[in-house]
C-alpha cells in the first residue's frame, strides 16, 4: 500500500530509502532527503536571484581595501570581476566618484552600491536588496536615462580623436549607447573630441565655411552625467590658430 500512495519507508538505516530507484544518483540523494536536508539545500542555492548575473566590480578603492572585500563576496555567492559586463550584478563604488567603470555601469543600467551592501550583507549572511545601498546620483541618472537614452541622436556625427582620456574606444562606445553616431572624417562631423593638447589640422571647403567645434573629453562624460547637452563653448580649451602658413 505505502507504494502505491507513493510514501517513503523507512531503509535498514533509518533514512527514507528513494521511492523509484533511479539511473540518477541526484535524483535518488533528493527522494532521500528529509525535509529538513531539502530545507537546507534550498535555503543555501537561494542567495542569487539570477545566476546569469553573478559577476561585482569593484571601483575607486585602494586596493588593499578592495581585497579585503574579496572573501565576503565570494561567501555570498557571487564573484570578482574586473570588467562590467553582461553577468555584472552591481557595481561597488569607494565613494561614488565618477570612474570609467562607474559610466559603464551607468550606460549598462547597472546598480552602483555603497560598500555598507557587501558589509551588511555578509553580516546578516545573504544578499540584501541592492536599492536600499545604491548612491542617490547613480540611481537617479539611471532612472533618467531609462527615459531618454538618445541624448546624441541628433547631434550629428561625433569624431573622437586618439589619445583622450578616457580611450577614445570607450568615448566612442559612451556616444554610441546614447544614442549618437561617431566618425572617422573630420569633414563630416559636427563635433570633434580631442584631449587638451592634441593637434589637428582641419580644412574647410566650400561646402564647410567653418570648422566644427572642438571640445575636450570632458564635455562627452558631463553631457551624459546630466542627461542633457550642454554649452560646447564652455569646452572649447583648444588653441585654435585660423590660418597656417
Amino acid at each position: 500500500m505505502g507504494g502505491l500512495l507513493g510514501l517513503k519507508c523507512l531503509s535498514q538505516c533509518g533514512v527514507y530509502g528513494p521511492l523509484v530507484e533511479t539511473a540518477s544518483s541526484m535524483i535518488n540523494q533528493l527522494q532521500s532527503a528529509n525535509s529538513s536536508a531539502e530545507f537546507v539545500c534550498k535555503k543555501h542555492t537561494s542567495r542569487v536571484v539570477n545566476r546569469s548575473r553573478d559577476g561585482v566590480v569593484f571601483t575607486g578603492f585602494i586596493k588593499e581595501k578592495e581585497r579585503e572585500l574579496y572573501p565576503s563576496i565570494r561567501n555570498l555567492g557571487l564573484k570578482v570581476h574586473s570588467k562590467i559586463s553582461a553577468r555584472t550584478y552591481c557595481v561597488v563604488s569607494a565613494n561614488g566618484e565618477r570612474t570609467l567603470n562607474t559610466m559603464r555601469a551607468v550606460l549598462n543600467a547597472v546598480p552602483v552600491v555603497k560598500p555598507e551592501w557587501v558589509e551588511m550583507c555578509a553580516e546578516h549572511n545573504r544578499l540584501l536588496p541592492l536599492n536600499d545601498f545604491e548612491h542617490e546620483r547613480w540611481k537617479e541618472l539611471i532612472r533618467k536615462r531609462g527615459q531618454n537614452c538618445e541624448l546624441f541622436a541628433e547631434y550629428g556625427k561625433i569624431m573622437v580623436c586618439n589619445d583622450c582620456s578616457p580611450p577614445s574606444a570607450d568615448l566612442c562606445w559612451m556616444i554610441e549607447e546614447s544614442g549618437g553616431e561617431v566618425t572617422t572624417d573630420p569633414l563630416e562631423c559636427s563635433l570633434i573630441v580631442a584631449p587638451q593638447q592634441h593637434s589637428l589640422e582641419i580644412y574647410c571647403s566650400e561646402e564647410i565655411e567653418e570648422p566644427p567645434p572642438v571640445v575636450v573629453e570632458k564635455y562627452i562624460l558631463d553631457c551624459i552625467c546630466e542627461n542633457a547637452l550642454l554649452d560646447v563653448e564652455d569646452y572649447m580649451e583648444h588653441q585654435v590658430v585660423d590660418d597656417l602658413l
